[in-house]
């Protein structure tokens, strides 16, 4: 699926198993500027991650994480540039509700 935004640039969504090389090349990982990794579990974004990195060194990636441990381990990996865990933005939110 393409999707454009402005300015002339494109978003392509491939439907697939992303952490296979064949869908991280569907995708065209290797022109991709940043992979924003959103799954159900923190394994599978441990395995896109290392995978998408070592197809594409220079690409900025961007997981989510539900464990705080998994957390940094993306980050200390390398396999990671920014990592969300959830525990902590559920901290923040509470956080910002009792203020």
């Amino acid at each position: 699926m393409d999707l454009q935004f402005g300015f002339g640039q494109y978003f392509f969504l491939p439907i697939g198993d992303a952490s296979t090389r064949e869908t991280l090349e569907l995708a065209k990982i290797e022109k991709a500027i940043a992979l924003i990794i959103a799954t159900r579990g923190d394994e599978v974004s441990h395995k896109i991650s290392h995978l998408a990195r070592k197809m594409t060194p220079q690409i900025r990636v961007i997981a989510r994480s539900f464990d705080e441990l998994m957390a940094e381990t993306l980050l200390q990996s390398g396999y990671a540039d920014e990592v969300f865990s959830i525990k902590v933005e559920n901290r923040v939110v509470v956080v910002s509700l009792l203020r």
